[in-house]
């Protein structure tokens, strides 16, 4: 008797021989799925269930605080990005949308707009003014969303959709010019670009796979870009259902930033 109980059991806890071990590929997968996570949740809002704002359609960009030339680099840069998302710059003409200030009193500035009211916000959240006011980084934003800017708000039928469909029409983004000086044009192109289109949430812990992380990282040798991740990042934010709920978004972006890097390993063969 005790001895068929002590087979049974050793067949109950002995891993079945028709389950295959995971392979490496399966290690590698997990791995990328689990930096892409942790990469999309310290970019987006800590409250899981926001839906993420992105531009419609076209933006207007306006930079002010640097020389035409400089201006003129900054824009095409941000154009080229916007455009390989689907979005439209227009490159004059337009009613602004997307201000870019260069101040080479950043803090004192943005108190200024605060106190002044030229950053409005209305209901759609007080803190942020705060955050964008206190925040040390060398570059400070602050975007307004229309919930309804993607067509109107759609019929809510699932609890998997939202009414909702959240569209930004303004941002501020102030850079400190005191703090920049260390970094090319292009990589500030590039930073402004990540910024002004992906709309992080503003904060100071950025992954070392994104160029937010410039500010607080070590010079290289090379120069800093938009990472593969940064990229990948918004195409998924931009391909992401504009219906969806906040962590559906957030997984469509995870599985398009690992989908991204099988896809890149497999060039690399």
């Amino acid at each position: 008797m005790l001895k068929s109980l002590a087979i049974t059991l050793a067949l109950l806890v002995a891993p079945s021989s028709t389950t295959p071990a995971p392979s490496d590929g399966d290690i590698v997968v997990e791995g990328r799925k689990l930096e892409a996570q942790k990469f999309v949740q310290a970019l987006t809002d800590a409250d899981r269930t926001r839906q993420l704002a992105r531009w419609d359609r076209a933006i207007c960009p306006r930079i002010v605080g640097v020389d035409e030339g400089q201006a003129a680099l900054i824009k095409q840069n941000i154009a080229r990005v916007a455009e390989s998302l689907g979005l439209r710059a227009y490159a004059k003409g337009c009613r602004t949308s997307m201000l870019i200030m260069f101040d080479n009193d950043a803090q004192a500035m943005a108190a200024a707009l605060a106190k002044s009211r030229t950053v409005f916000l209305g209901g759609q959240g007080r803190d942020r003014l705060t955050d964008f006011v206190e925040t040390k980084n060398p570059v400070r934003w602050i975007s307004l969303s229309d919930p309804c800017g993607f067509e109107g708000c759609a019929v809510k039928r699932s609890r998997l959709k939202k009414s909702e469909r959240p569209a930004i029409y303004m941002m501020l983004v102030l850079v400190d010019g005191q703090e920049i000086g260390a970094f090319g044009l292009n990589e500030i192109s590039d930073y402004l670009s990540m910024v002004a289109l992906g709309n992080p949430v503003l904060g100071e812990a950025w992954p070392n796979t994104s160029i937010l992380s410039m500010f607080s990282r070590e010079r290289e040798d090379q120069p800093f870009l938009l990472t593969d991740n940064d990229r990948a990042y918004l195409t998924g934010l931009y391909t992401s259902r504009t219906d969806a709920t906040g962590p559906l978004q957030r997984r469509s972006i995870i599985e398009k930033m690992t989908n991204s890097d099988d896809a890149a390993g497999e060039q690399s063969d």
